[in-house]
């Protein structure tokens, strides 16, 4: 009787070791082995074997299925990360409040010295020739020219000195007031403007976050609302653009055929341990059947 109890037995240990000795194949041996100068068959494995094919394949399937705009736009627009970006950068805010720290000084952290003197320098520039082109455009010589005859006209109406003089008088010294007015705006309007321009900037870069703060949140836009409308609108305009620019398929894909063998493996087992296992047990499970089966068969009477 022992005799037809090993048979459901025995079966359930070659199923065990087949699949098991399948499941390990998937892997070992990790390179190709010869012999007398022809590759043994079954090596490599077959996840190394196929390895390129894997990487390229696992790179599509997250960039065409997992990182999608459709997927990925829900997520990064949630009310839920919108809630928390908000109190992020409002904790942020109330952090530097505290802070004695310059903005210069601040600005030194991420550059150079000479770096910042030159931005600075180069932006000053900027918007002195801003400033100067906005005021050039007003015609600031022909206003007061214009405004000099008018008060003239004003005070010498109906008086004798009025008639005497008359209006071409007044246009000659108009013409002298306009030229005069240009002259100067054209020496002194650059070096006006540059100096105050320049003290500003002295005293915008000697600010402290606390006072930048303040200024911002009795003047200025809800910085933590406008961050994240920024960031909304990006994410809106240009999530396409960045997802075809990053080409998750060539970075996984890259990965993964960098990797060692091991470290797939590895990967691998730690993702699927519990089913590649439950495979083996299956094994052990159908060969037990299957033995008993074939002691059903046995004994079935002739």
């Amino acid at each position: 009787m022992w005799k037809y109890a090993m048979i459901p037995l025995v079966g359930a240990v070659i199923g065990y070791v087949t699949n098991w000795i399948a499941v390990k194949m998937l892997f070992f041996p990790y390179y190709e082995k010869r012999f007398l100068g022809h590759r043994l068959p079954f090596t490599p494995g077959v996840i190394p074997k196929g390895k390129a094919r894997l990487a390229k394949a696992a790179g599509e399937v997250i960039e065409q299925q997992l990182l999608t705009e459709d997927v990925l736009s829900p997520v990064l627009l949630s009310e839920d990360l919108k809630e928390k970006m908000m109190e992020a950068v409002q904790h942020w805010i109330d952090q530097q409040k505290s802070s004695e720290e310059s903005l210069r000084d601040t600005a030194l952290h991420a550059m150079s010295q000479d770096s910042l003197n030159e931005l600075v320098a180069d932006t000053e520039d900027d918007i002195t020739d801003l400033i100067c082109g906005k005021i050039i455009a007003m015609e600031p010589a022909k206003l007061l020219a214009d405004k000099f005859e008018e008060e003239a006209k004003k005070r010498l109406a109906d008086s004798m000195m009025g008639m005497f003089l008359g209006g071409s008088f007044l246009d000659k010294v108009k013409v002298q007031v306009e030229e005069a007015a240009q002259e100067y705006i054209d020496e002194n309007l650059h070096g006006l403007i540059r100096y105050q321009v320049e003290s500003e900037s002295v005293r915008i870069q000697n600010m402290n976050y606390g006072e930048v703060a303040a200024k911002i949140e009795m003047r200025g836009p809800d910085i933590p609302e406008f961050i994240w409308k920024t960031y909304e609108n990006f994410i809106r305009g240009q999530l396409p653009n960045v997802l075809r620019t990053l080409q998750f398929s060539v970075i996984v894909e890259d990965r993964i055929n960098s990797m060692d063998i091991e470290q797939l493996e590895e990967i691998v087992l730690y993702i699927m341990k519990k089913e590649l296992g439950a495979v083996i047990n299956i094994g052990a499970l159908i060969g037990l059947v299957l033995g008993l089966f074939n002691v059903m068969i046995m004994l079935l009477p002739v």
